[in-house]
């Protein structure tokens, strides 16, 4: 007697369907397997980009460094000089105070003060009363200077691991302006135009890396001598208002056959040696991850504008 062919059917739909239950587990499994591998591929690439982001930040910092030394050592020096100058005083003083505590016993009142205009007299005390008054001054400004630029430094290399803190953009030009000031002044001839704006939504430390890297772009562009225009204000782009910062200078300008290319990774015009090629590309993903806009606009022979857009808070 031969089998049932709806037995024969059922069986064969039955060995089908788990071989495709089988077939479906199994990819499942391997679909699985490879998000692990993907998210894993995906957290070892942030890793990777926020060191390369840091490394970049860092190697700036360290060809900045002699020169925030330089920066500080100055104020430090006449502040160390004036200290010097200020414990003779006084010393001076105190051979004074010493002379009015134990006059001679014959003295009379008289005889007191004329030694003791003598003694004025003798010490300039007139002199280091007035010059008294400027050293302590001039090492006030001297130090408060160095405080300036300590707390510059502590906002450059500060990471935040909050993305959109709120952000005061005029006060991070400023500070950046200040960390890379001993490679500019020399060079470059600076303005400032920076309009009342809202905070935005940016992390401080990578707003500090993108503008000194503008900045000192701007510097090489124009060597051995230019002018550097940094520019704050509000901006209607596309019906939305924007904080829109402008880094302007008057070098070489940027070829049109290469414009398209500067954000590229490791595209560098620079010689051997002088430029990683990282600056621009890592400007670019830090504005672009904090949810703001880079662009540039440049004319051979005319400078160029880098243009930041941020959004305000």
């Amino acid at each position: 007697m031969s089998d049932n062919p709806y037995k024969i059917a059922y069986e064969r739909e039955k060995k089908a369907r788990e071989l495709a239950e089988r077939l479906l587990e199994q990819k499942t499994r391997e679909l699985y397997q490879h998000c692990i591998e993907l998210e894993e591929a995906h957290q070892h690439l942030t890793s990777t980009q926020k060191k390369l982001i840091q490394s970049d930040k860092m190697s700036s910092l360290g060809q900045l460094a002699a020169g925030v030394a330089h920066e500080i050592n100055n104020p430090l020096s006449y502040a160390l000089c004036n200290m010097e100058f200020l414990a003779n005083y006084f010393e001076t003083f105190k051979k004074l105070d010493y002379f009015i505590q134990h006059p001679a016993a014959d003295d009379s009142e008289v005889h007191c003060l004329e030694d003791y205009k003598l003694v004025r007299e003798k010490y300039e005390l007139d002199y280091i009363n007035q010059d008294g008054d400027e050293l302590i001054a001039s090492t006030v400004e001297g130090l408060k200077k160095i405080e300036h630029i300590i707390s510059s430094l502590k906002q450059v290399t500060h990471q935040n691991s909050e993305k959109n803190t709120r952000c005061n953009i005029n006060e991070s030009i400023e500070s950046s302006l200040k960390v890379v000031w001993n490679e500019l002044k020399y060079t470059m001839e600076v303005e400032t135009h920076l309009a009342e704006v809202p905070l935005v939504a940016f992390d401080n430390g990578e707003i500090h890396q993108v503008l000194m890297n503008l900045f000192l772009n701007a510097k090489h562009a124009c060597e051995p001598k230019g002018k550097l225009i940094i520019t704050s204000s509000l901006d209607d782009l596309n019906d939305e208002i924007w904080v829109k910062i402008e880094i302007a200078d008057n070098g070489t300008g940027i070829p049109p056959d290469i414009i398209e290319r500067i954000f590229e990774p490791f595209y560098t015009t620079k010689q051997v040696g002088k430029g990683t090629g990282l600056g621009l590309s890592i400007s670019l993903n830090i504005i672009e991850s904090n949810g703001g806009k880079l662009e540039v606009i440049s004319q051979l022979g005319k400078g160029a504008n880098f243009i930041i857009y941020l959004k305000p808070v």
